[in-house]
Parts: structure tokens; C-alpha cells; sequence
């Protein structure tokens, strides 16, 4: 039976979705317990159509299987907000959205609810977390030294984790 909202924050995955990289952090009663990144190699030389959803449909079965493993309470995602200057080519901006939706409509589809958080927002508040993770520095979150793990310590798992403090944060401030 699909859960529903309201759903309790103590179980769940914060994803960085992207064309070539996701990452998925998983939290664990507000420790970091996990981390992993997907990496997709394109078809052909462009991002067409095709090659995107074939991209997104892997990373969306990788990130299903590690949902259903963990028995997440739900999902944190990243969202997509067109940042003028952001992505180099126009042509290019419908690919990030278009993997976002996908991975949400999996994951939505097997039960799992997702939250969407605005990039920006958790950048401006975050965004030091992310450098101290870059850093080397551990300590600020319990677990986050999962971060710093051969295979795990990249750009994409410090984000996908920032979205999940924030997630964290956003659920005591409502108390």
C-alpha cells in the first residue's frame, strides 16, 4: 500500500538528481547512515530524448532498489529552479527537470512521497557545509564521515546531503 503524507522524517533519502550524476544520502534518525552516487554515461554525443529517459530510467531503478532496502519513510529532493548562466547551452536546461520528474514519479509510484526543496534556499543556508565537507571536516552532522569515503566524497552526495539538514531543520522549526 503507497504511504502518505504526513510521513515521519526519521527514514529518509535526500537526492542531488542530475543528468550525469544523482546522488542519494540516507539519514537515519538525523544521522547520516549512507551515501551513494549514480553516475549515467550518455548514448551518444547530445543529450536527445531518448538517451536522457534511458539515463533517467536507470538512475531511477538504482535509487528504487536503495529505497526499498533501507525502507525509507520518504524522499527529500532537490529541485529545479532555471538559473540564468547556470547550464552552459539553452538546449540543454529541459534535462535536469525532465530527470527530476522521472526519478520523482518512480519513486512517488512505488509509494514513496517526496518533498521538494528549492536549490537556492539550501545553498544560501547550507552552502558552508558543503565547503567544510570539501574540506575534509567531519563531525558537523553525526555520520557525516560517510561523506568522506572512497566513492562517496563528491560534490554531489555533500548537496544531496545539505538538502537533508535542511529537511532536518525545516521539521524541529515546525515543532
Amino acid at each position: 500500500m503507497p504511504r502518505r503524507e504526513p510521513w515521519n522524517p526519521n527514514r529518509f533519502l535526500a537526492v542531488d538528481p542530475g543528468l550525469a550524476n544523482t546522488a542519494a544520502v540516507l539519514f537515519d534518525d538525523g544521522r547520516i547512515a549512507g551515501a551513494w552516487t549514480f553516475t549515467s554515461e550518455a548514448a551518444g554525443p547530445r543529450p536527445e530524448f531518448a538517451s536522457v529517459m534511458d539515463r533517467a530510467c536507470a538512475t531511477s531503478i538504482e535509487l528504487l532498489r536503495i529505497a526499498r532496502d533501507c525502507d525509507i519513510d520518504g524522499v527529500v529532493m532537490e529541485s529545479y529552479r532555471d538559473i540564468p548562466g547556470h547550464l552552459r547551452e539553452a538546449r540543454l536546461r529541459w534535462t535536469t527537470p525532465a530527470v527530476c520528474a522521472f526519478l520523482a514519479a518512480t519513486l512517488g509510484a512505488a509509494g514513496f512521497p517526496v518533498v521538494w526543496q528549492d536549490p537556492e534556499l539550501v545553498g544560501v543556508t547550507y552552502g558552508g557545509l558543503r565547503g567544510m565537507w570539501a574540506s575534509g571536516k567531519t563531525g558537523l552532522v553525526p555520520g557525516d564521515e560517510v561523506l568522506q569515503k572512497r566513492g562517496t566524497a563528491n560534490e554531489h552526495t555533500r548537496a544531496a546531503a545539505s538538502h537533508g539538514v535542511a529537511f532536518i531543520d525545516s521539521h524541529k522549526a515546525a515543532r
